[in-house]
């Protein structure tokens, strides 16, 4: 079954009527047609990584990432002084593609890659990119708090920073300090965590919070 037969079956799926269907045979029918949303989302991702599996390895490497980042990635606003924008006030800068730095691939490569160390298998790359994009839409505010609560400007955020910033990013609420210890033990953060790891970290929790909760990385509650 090719994308492009998957991708016409759920456009024609798409068009039901369910009005006339019994609760029983709408739940049914709904069933089978995530079935084939899920298809087509798995294909889609299976056609996106043999476009930059340039070693046809069947994964991507640091590379091969960087090169699909630089394709799909959100991209940044930059104002008239080159400061990035922040994701909800980018109307009015100009628009550059992304462009991760090495550190940057290297912590998006820790997060994402669960089956081949330090390699993206297809089933990754959704993950991969929703992490990235979060990531690149939030750092300016990210940088910003992390700027407030780095005290003793050592850029790390020591335990008790953290906790401080991460109230502020959940309304007020702080986080248990069993949750803290987890994101620092999570991001192998000693002496503290950095900014492309606190930045990282965060972003993940924005977009994959049950994965994170899978992984005992921390849940802001």
């Amino acid at each position: 079954l090719t994308f492009m037969a998957a991708a016409a079956v759920v456009a024609v799926r798409n068009n039901r009527n369910y009005d006339d269907c019994c609760e029983r045979r709408k739940s049914a029918l709904e069933d089978r047609d995530n079935f084939w949303k899920d298809l087509e989302e798995q294909l889609h991702f299976r056609d996106l990584m043999s476009s930059f599996d340039a070693d046809k390895s069947g994964d991507l490497d640091a590379t091969e990432l960087r090169s699909l980042i630089q394709k799909y990635g959100r991209g940044v606003y930059l104002d008239s002084n080159g400061n990035q924008l922040d994701s909800m006030h980018a109307g009015g800068g100009r628009h550059y593609p992304s462009s991760p730095t090495d550190d940057e691939i290297s912590w998006i490569l820790a997060a994402s890659s669960k089956v081949k160390k330090n390699r993206i298998v297809a089933s990754e790359l959704k993950f991969s990119l929703e992490t990235w994009n979060s990531y690149e839409s939030n750092r300016p505010y990210i940088e910003a708090v992390f700027r407030k609560y780095d005290k003793d400007r050592s850029l790390k955020l020591e335990q008790d920073e953290l906790k401080a910033f991460l109230a502020e990013l959940n309304g007020g609420r702080a986080p248990k300090d069993q949750e803290v210890a987890a994101i620092m033990q999570e991001a192998a953060a000693e002496g503290g965590l950095s900014k492309i790891q606190l930045m990282l970290a965060v972003s993940l929790w924005y977009t994959h919070k049950e994965e994170l909760t899978h992984h005992s990385c921390c849940t802001i509650a």
